[in-house]
């Protein structure tokens, strides 16, 4: 039989699209049993407290080939670690039918990821457990970690890393990180900050980035290579691609005392005054090429370097603020030590209790210890604490143990009784002390805890010490303006405490960071900051405290990491929409802007509708006086400069701008604002970078909307000023070109003899229809054979669930094949040629199709079914 060569290559393009489909469709969605993943972690925050609004799947990739599929084939794609944000859709979020890709599969060992409460290596040492997720390099002193490895793992295999000649171990520079239950690659890209003067925070670190990008391509960058993408990978909020690894610096490990001492607010206040002039000097020599070790050493010398302090407030008359802090002071030992000074004066009991507050960070407070009483928690043996049986005994760290029959490893549900009234975990837990009484961890927890369980806690889903659902957020102050908030800033601490119910005691966190890291993004890049932080329910909002923080006596900033990148709440000094967590940023924001402009031009990694606002990189085009945002940003004010691989923002034609459409109202308020230098100091520039011009930060730091709105309204503002020019029209369309009158025509030439004419052909018989019968071989033939080319291209993966994927696709393939050839074949049976198939139609009767005809051979029994033109 005769089939038209087109429609049967068509046919099979379409077979092959759904075959190679549902070969990755297992590669890219491995969802949790619950048909509702309301409590997936990657549909809701570690906690349950925030849910992505875009509702998006959730997938997990177990090799870089599977995210690779995983990332060319979205729309829409966001890596999820811990799942430790607090913003619903900024950052941690895809759009609606897009895809939250959680990392731990990419990991080889499943116990130094998020899935896993906590890792503890090997008694022996962790050097015996060789693994592809942390490679250190003794030589030149780095370890390449991939991004799905939690703090707290890395940690702990440095710590241990022993040989029979080495018996210290390795750490990090200083304590970058509070919290140690998240992963690398989330407090690297969200811009964790720690509390060091001299040393950055988790992106200062970086020496080396491996990721992947919105294309599929893998990029490994440094400061030497690519080093404009390098700045926007770390702290980059997952905007630009997948974190896969990080190299890191590494030191031997030394002994860290921790010194706990109690200040009034007027002795905290007096440091804070001295800070800030140590800070002034070392910045003084680090802009005239000064020492780095020098101005170091100068910022070492302030008693709040790595120092976290606590701010108590009380309810009540006469009760005194007061500040608790903790300093860790950092003593270097040799490779041939072989414990800390005060090791080998405790007993394996008491090490197994200090393990299990460190470890239990929920149920004993703040990571064990109370700041009251001097002391650990409250059961004094090993056999008290296996006594003890209450639900807060580690119920925060059971991740995908609590998993269901069924449920992939490498997904876990949310923390239960949390957030959540209901969730779909399993209903056995078992006790954080049972658990670390097991053989696999008994011998380890009876050694002496490591230095760093003194200066990062896993404590977490606790409100002041308890359980609880909870917020955090975060303001950085200036350090030019920290003496004066804090002065400012009391009285409202005060009445936000007695004016809570049930509640006697209320912390606030005091941290300050340097500016020893150059993201573009980082919080910690600007200049040196007190970080003051504190967490209070879901849903409140803490009007009055925003305002003090937000307001001229503060000028602070709120800590994108910690909140997102949008945080609108009612009566901001600024007004609304006044993009506070962006005003830190400058025109490094734009910077920013033209690398994910240029590497991801679809807005891949943008996430939901609310991302894509945030993600909106805007500038004032000082040629055409005009905004200009997304593809006109990109040709406008971003290029490549010879021999660079990334882009650039042009700072000599463009100043940027922070989230401003073009062709809006605001955006002519922009343009209005810029065009008055009067304007622009009153109403505008509030929170420049110190030492920057004040015009290149003008509208990136904090306009006052509000009020520029009602000064160009009393001042009729398109009469005196005017707002942006008009985008320039598009071209006119060339004029046609004009047709050559037709030349004469030539001369007739004499007529011949018509030749003999030739007999006309017999008529041929109209074309028979193939029986049912025949079309049912030849479909299942078809099935058959595309079956066993499926088998032969999967060979060798899991058979259940993705066998029964393909054999589903078999018979819906098979009923689409017999529909479309019935469909054809009834067509040209019944009411001959189609219209859209008519070229007599088509061509407007120039030209005349004399007959189509698609005939099929019979097939007899037991025939092989072959398909030909």
């Amino acid at each position: 039989g005769r089939i038209d060569g087109r429609r049967r290559e068509m046919l099979s393009t379409i077979l092959a699209c759904l075959l190679i489909a549902a070969t990755l469709a297992h590669y890219v969605v491995r969802n949790p049993q619950d048909p509702n993943h309301f409590d997936t972690v990657g549909q809701v925050n570690f906690q349950g407290g925030h849910a992505c609004k875009t509702k998006p799947k959730i997938g997990s990739a177990s090799s870089i080939a599977e995210l690779r599929a995983a990332v060319t084939d979205a729309d829409s794609i966001k890596a999820v670690g811990a799942g430790m944000s607090w913003s619903q859709n900024h950052m941690a979020c895809a759009d609606f039918d897009g895809t939250n890709i959680v990392t731990a599969g990419l990991c080889s060992d499943i116990a130094l990821t998020a899935a896993k409460p906590f890792y503890l290596a090997p008694a022996t040492s962790s050097r015996n457990h060789v693994t592809d997720d942390i490679v250190v390099d003794e030589v030149h002193m780095t370890v390449v970690v991939k991004s799905c490895v939690t703090v707290q793992a890395l940690l702990e295999y440095l710590a241990h890393y022993r040989t029979p000649t080495f018996l210290s171990g390795y750490t990090l520079e200083s304590p970058s990180t509070f919290y140690a239950g998240m992963t690398v690659g989330g407090a690297v890209a969200g811009g964790t900050h720690g509390v060091s003067l001299s040393h950055g925070g988790w992106a200062g670190k970086v020496l080396e980035v491996q990721a992947m990008l919105a294309d599929g391509s893998i990029a490994k960058v440094n400061k030497n290579w690519r080093p404009r993408l390098f700045r926007a990978l770390k702290a980059g909020a997952g905007r630009l691609g997948v974190l896969l690894d990080v190299k890191l610096g590494i030191i031997v490990q030394g002994d860290v005392e921790e010194e706990q001492h109690q200040m009034d607010v007027d002795e905290y206040r007096k440091q804070v005054r001295l800070t800030k002039s140590l800070i002034d000097r070392a910045m003084t020599s680090r802009a005239n090429n000064g020492n780095e070790a020098q101005w170091r050493h100068l910022l070492s010398e302030s008693e709040l370097h790595d120092r976290h302090t606590v701010l108590h407030v009380r309810q009540g008359e006469g009760r005194v603020p007061k500040f608790v802090t903790r300093k860790w002071s950092f003593f270097p030992r040799g490779r041939e030590a072989k414990f800390r000074p005060d090791s080998h004066h405790q007993s394996p009991d008491m090490n197994m209790l200090k393990w299990l507050a460190y470890l239990d960070g929920t149920n004993w407070g703040s990571d064990g210890w109370s700041v009251e009483e001097g002391s650990y928690a409250p059961a004094h043996s090993w056999d008290m604490a296996l006594a003890t049986e209450t639900e807060t005994h580690g119920d925060h760290l059971c991740k995908n143990m609590l998993n269901n029959p069924g449920d992939p490893d490498d997904l876990w549900y949310t923390d239960p009784m949390e957030c959540l009234a209901d969730h779909s975990t399993s209903s056995h837990v078992p006790r954080l002390p049972h658990l670390l009484d097991e053989p696999k961890y008994r011998s380890r927890i009876r050694m002496f805890p490591e230095p760093y369980t003194t200066w990062t806690t896993m404590a977490k889903g606790h409100l002041d010490g308890g359980r609880g659902c909870y917020n955090w957020t975060e303001y950085g102050v200036p350090y030019t303006q920290a003496d004066v908030c804090i002065e400012r800033f009391l009285p409202v601490m005060r009445e936000m405490v007695d004016n809570r119910e049930g509640l006697t005691d209320f912390h606030f966190s005091f941290r300050w960071t340097g500016i020893d890291d150059d993201s573009w993004l980082s919080p910690n890049g600007i200049m040196p900051r007190m970080w003051i932080g504190f967490s209070t329910s879901v849903h409140e909002e803490t009007v009055s405290v925003h305002n003090v923080l937000r307001g001229g006596a503060c000028k602070s900033v709120e800590n994108w990491g910690a909140h997102g990148w949008r945080h609108e709440i009612v009566g901001d000094p600024l007004g609304p929409h006044s993009n506070s967590t962006i005003e830190q940023i400058g025109p490094h924001w734009c910077h920013f802007g033209c690398l994910a402009e240029q590497h991801d031009p679809t807005d891949k990694f943008a996430g939901g509708p609310d991302g894509r606002e945030v993600w909106t990189f805007s500038a004032f085009d000082m040629q055409v006086r005009r905004i200009v945002s997304g593809k006109a940003f990109e040709d406008t004010c971003c290029g490549l400069q010879a021999g660079e691989l990334d882009a650039t923002f042009d700072e000599s034609r463009c100043l940027c701008a922070a989230n401003i459409q073009e062709s809006t109202h605001k955006a002519d308020l922009a343009c209005y604002v810029i065009k008055s230098d009067e304007l622009m100091r009153s109403y505008c520039g509030v929170h420049r970078e110190q030492g920057q011009p004040w015009n290149s930060w003008a509208l990136m730091s904090g306009c006052n909307w509000e009020e520029l709105e009602r000064h160009w309204t009393n001042h009729r503002g398109w009469e005196n000023i005017g707002g942006c020019n008009q985008a320039p029209p598009p071209p006119k369309p060339l004029p046609p070109t004009p047709t050559p009158p037709p030349s004469p025509p030539p001369n007739p030439s004499p007529p011949r003899p018509p030749p003999n004419p030739r007999p006309p052909p017999p008529p041929l018989p109209p074309p028979s229809g193939p029986d049912d019968a025949t079309i049912a071989k030849v479909v299942a033939a078809a099935s058959t054979e595309a079956a066993q080319k499926a088998a032969a291209a999967v060979g060798g993966t899991p058979a259940g669930g993705i066998l029964f994927i393909f054999l589903a696709l078999f018979i819906v393939q098979a009923v689409c094949l017999w529909k479309l050839f019935r469909h054809f074949t009834k067509n040209k049976q019944d009411v001959g040629i189609p219209r859209s198939e008519d070229l007599a139609h088509v061509s407007g009767g120039r030209t005349r199709l004399e007959e189509v005809a698609v005939e099929l051979r019979q097939v007899g029994e037991g025939e092989d079914v072959r398909v030909s033109d």
